[in-house]
């Protein structure tokens, strides 16, 4: 069955061994099908100048999990919470004693609750792996929506946040209506050249069926505009 290929420690290292981009663009170079999940991965600490902001594409919810389980959560533990080098791939084993020896040592107060909630989460995320295949995109927006309620009622300067969407067209109306409220319509044409209604129209229906469509998508959102929040 596909999706337990990406429930595999080993199939997220050689994807990284052969300079699989996972944080922006389309993963595996697969095209945005009906199936596709889009995804937005923030993470920033202002004071240590540490940031990772992306938009990517995944084949479907279980490539996401593996991608939030294997990539997203140990880069957060290891670079935020542990100081390591950025993009850590890790095993549940690691992850595990990972968790484990934080909680044995003297844990930094402002990192402890935001420590304590990606463990929990973290547990939640690997069972979504083997909810069926119908069910488990609704299951995982969930899990995202708890996740998004429950970190920011931690007072930090680390932000952790991912947004899941599931198509062009409602990627492109969350971006239009955070500008709408927070910046300005017009600076988001700005900085994407491009009117509001030429924006829609480019994440319509018929991207599917169009590659340069999806290509043009695609860069458009990632590294020519910062949702505002």
């Amino acid at each position: 069955m596909k999706k337990f290929k990406y429930g595999v420690y080993d199939y997220w290292l050689e994807k990284r061994s052969k300079g699989e981009r996972f944080w922006h663009g389309l993963f595996e170079k697969r095209p945005i099908q009906k199936e596709s999940v889009i995804i937005h991965s923030v993470m920033q600490q202002k004071e240590e100048n540490k940031q990772k902001d992306g938009w990517a594409v995944y084949p479907d919810a279980y490539s996401v999990i593996g991608f939030l389980q294997y990539i997203y959560f140990p880069t957060v533990l290891t670079t935020f919470l542990q100081e390591a080098i950025p993009e850590s791939i890790c095993s549940k084993e690691e992850i595990d004693i990972i968790f484990d020896n934080y909680s044995m040592d003297d844990p930094d107060p402002e990192k402890e609750d935001i420590f304590l909630l990606l463990d929990d989460f973290y547990v939640q995320l690997m069972i979504l792996m083997n909810v069926k295949e119908s069910a488990v995109l609704d299951e995982l927006i969930r899990w995202n929506k708890r996740f998004q309620e429950e970190i920011r009622t931690i007072n930090s300067d680390i932000e952790i946040s991912f947004q899941l969407f599931r198509s062009p067209e409602e990627a492109i109306q969350h971006v239009v209506a955070a500008y709408e409220v927070e910046a300005g319509i017009e600076q988001l044409e700005k900085e994407m050249g491009f009117t509001k209604e030429q924006l829609l129209e480019i994440a319509d229906a018929y991207v599917y069926d169009n590659q340069f469509m999806q290509r043009k998508f695609i860069s458009l959102l990632d590294g020519r505009v910062t949702v505002p929040s």
